[in-house]
């Protein structure tokens, strides 16, 4: 399944790291990161700050972190298993937030939206 999101989101992926144009002392948050591919990618772009991750699925936090393992170890990756509407960081946290094709799994967007902009 890993395998597959990464080739169906990998295009949209893509664009909103160009789109976003992140710095390397950046405070990231990927909403739903599935397999961390993203999340690697970002990583090597901000190495000198930090891109955290939430996802519900525990499978994908198990990829994932084993995907960002090296930079897990280097504190510049956080892998968290969470849901969007009740993120664990700190109001401003961040500094830019992805989250491609997921608002369709929030039962509360509005709550979840209200959350982000909180820790941005």
């Amino acid at each position: 399944m890993a395998k597959f999101l990464d080739k169906v989101n990998s295009t949209q992926n893509d664009w909103a790291i160009k789109l976003l144009e992140f710095k390397p002392t950046d405070r990231v948050l990927e909403i739903g990161f599935g397999s961390g591919r993203t999340i690697k990618m970002i990583s090597e772009i901000v190495n000198r700050g930090l891109v955290a991750g939430v996802d519900f699925s525990k499978r994908m936090v198990a990829v994932a972190t084993r995907r960002n393992r090296k930079a897990i170890k280097a504190g510049l990756v956080e892998i968290k298993l969470g849901e969007a509407k009740s993120l664990t960081y700190e109001d401003d946290f961040f500094d830019k937030v992805l989250a491609v094709y997921v608002i369709y799994f929030w039962e509360e967007p509005v709550k979840v939206l209200r959350e982000v902009w909180r820790v941005l």
